[in-house]
């Protein structure tokens, strides 16, 4: 298992029916078969809009936009789109960042760095790495469950008044919109009560999606660097890769901010993140910037590419 696919639950492989078409076809015949399908996928009503990067070492990028971004506004290289949990990957090269100044921190036991958080001897930095720590995505209160729960609910029954009577009359269902937004209120002292309440399994023995277990990682990268997640992926990647329309809390009047939906298309606020736990899907980013940070990986820039190569390297254990 490669420690940073793990971690971000990225597939490997393309999952299109033409990709082994594509694979045949010259570099450009596939450039363009790509950028035909983006466009057919946002043609056929799938998504409002659409911003496609790609990324060849050696190769300026080539980028694309599709539909719009908020109504009656047309997509461009600069809008900005919630990544969500591709934040993930920025997560996994700071702590590849962190193992390759010091050795041997990706094998030490997550309680050395967060003494005061009750978490076991035995989950170690790597289980937060692997999805495999035992602790559940997210660990809220009955009322914030029973209220996830009622969202979930209405959000189906917004869907179906989507299908059947379209977007406007859906869009009055009430109490959807305040409720999407999970993570609002998660301080670092909330995140520490969602460890401290959370039923866990064995650490090391099952693969389960974890966003506390990313945001745990995340307060442990704040507290060795003595400064907060926000400030260590500025000035480690957005800085250096000049990646200028990227961030974390969406601006009050951002003209190039993408409207978000429900699976009915029903526009929804902006998630937003309190601590830590914004090292699991707190960033917003633009095609442009993230051509950028694509390329970093491919060797354009030395401290990422080594970052990202020691992420890739497999570990010497696994779940189950």
């Amino acid at each position: 298992p490669f420690w940073l696919k793990h971690f971000c639950q990225v597939p490997v492989q393309c999952c299109s029916p033409f990709s082994k078409t594509m694979a045949r076809d010259e570099p450009e015949a596939r450039v363009g078969r790509a950028m035909q399908l983006a466009e057919e996928f946002v043609g056929a009503g799938y998504s409002p809009g659409l911003a496609v990067a790609i990324v060849r070492r050696g190769a300026a990028p080539v980028l694309r936009t599709f539909g719009e971004q908020a109504p009656g506004v047309l997509a461009t290289e600069d809008t900005q789109w919630q990544i969500g949990s591709i934040t993930k990957v920025f997560t996994g090269l700071l702590l590849a960042r962190e193992e390759r100044s010091h050795r041997g921190f990706i094998d030490s036991a997550v309680f050395e760095h967060l003494p005061d958080w009750g978490i076991p001897e035995e989950v170690r930095m790597h289980h937060l790495c692997t999805h495999t720590s035992g602790y559940p995505s997210i660990a809220p209160g009955r009322f914030q469950y029973m209220r996830i729960a009622v969202a979930s609910i209405m959000q189906m029954i917004q869907s179906y008044f989507a299908r059947r009577a379209g977007v406007r009359l859906a869009s009055y269902v009430p109490g959807v919109s305040p409720m999407l937004d999970p993570y609002k209120d998660i301080d670092d002292h909330e995140l520490k009560r969602w460890v401290r309440r959370a039923t866990r399994g064995p650490a090391g023995k099952l693969i389960s999606y974890s966003n506390m277990g990313v945001g745990i990682a995340g307060a442990v990268l704040a507290q060795r660097n003595k400064a907060s997640y926000r400030s260590l992926v500025r000035d480690c990647i957005f800085d250096p890769l000049q990646m200028t329309n990227s961030g974390f809390d969406v601006p009050a009047e951002s003209a190039h901010m993408a409207q978000g939906h429900t699976q009915g298309k029903v526009p929804v606020p902006f998630w937003t993140f309190g601590g830590s736990i914004v090292a699991a899907g707190g960033i917003y980013s633009s095609i442009r910037d993230m051509s950028r940070f694509a390329s970093a990986l491919l060797r354009d820039n030395d401290h990422l590419w080594s970052w990202f190569e020691l992420a890739r390297q497999p570990l010497p254990y696994g779940a189950g």
